[in-house]
């Protein structure tokens, strides 16, 4: 699955998909929460609450959605991912913001594969190229046990290595480098890159922008809801 915030191009392949979304300039302490944690069959089940020393600031949150970017003073934070009915959190964690930062903070893990786990990235660009934008790649596909198992190659349509990235494992991260704005027709495939795991649809990245492409899903469940069908483009 393809996202950009605030339009969507939609793709499934074999229970995985892709999340990408821009971040901006921040005065104060923004947070992005992505739910990347794929912990039940459907994408009801996957509901969860999100509060942040007791105070909910997210309900009904599932699988594949992300945030607009949430602003929040400084200052250290409990976090609870608590599943939608249960009493209990799933995920429990501490956080630090500092003023002026921007965060990207991911739930992630299947529970079966991978625990279920908070994953903070703090989105650090530099200021791109006049005609280029950064992008980063981060791996949160909980398909297998193994980490070696987990790892994929980023590859153009033609079957070119992005950056280098090849063997990249479950809970790695690229870090920002920079590409030229243009038309891009990616894909995570197999290390060999004999096999596309997931295939977006090609898409126009401009110049200027902080782009964070993320891998999710568990490579098992084909996680449907209304616009969200098998392997259909929306």
């Amino acid at each position: 699955m393809l996202m950009f915030s605030p339009s969507t191009l939609t793709r499934w392949t074999t229970g995985l998909a892709v999340l990408a979304f821009s971040a901006t300039a921040v005065a104060d302490a923004e947070v992005r929460i992505v739910h990347a944690a794929p912990f039940a069959p459907s994408i009801e089940q996957t509901g969860v609450s999100v509060t942040a020393n007791d105070t909910e600031i997210l309900s009904n949150f599932v699988f594949g959605e992300f945030t607009e970017p949430l602003t929040l003073p400084a200052g250290d934070y409990s976090i609870d991912v608590i599943p939608t009915g249960a009493a209990e959190p799933a995920i429990s964690a501490s956080l630090t913001l500092e003023s002026g930062v921007s965060y990207t903070v991911l739930a992630i893990g299947d529970g079966v594969n991978q625990e279920l786990m908070l994953w903070p990235l703090v989105d650090d660009a530099d200021t791109p190229a006049g005609d280029h934008l950064n992008i980063r790649v981060v791996h949160a596909a909980s398909f297998a046990a193994d980490p070696a198992d987990t790892e994929v190659s980023i590859r153009s349509a033609g079957g070119t290595i992005i950056n280098d990235l090849v063997g990249v494992p479950y809970f790695a991260q690229s870090g920002f480098f920079q590409i030229p704005a243009g038309e891009y027709d990616l894909k995570v495939a197999s290390n060999d890159g004999q096999t596309n795991l997931i295939d977006p649809l090609p898409v126009d990245l401009p110049a200027g922008i902080d782009l964070t492409v993320i891998a999710i899903g568990d490579g098992n469940n084909r996680l449907n809801r209304p616009g969200f069908t098998g392997d259909s483009i929306i």
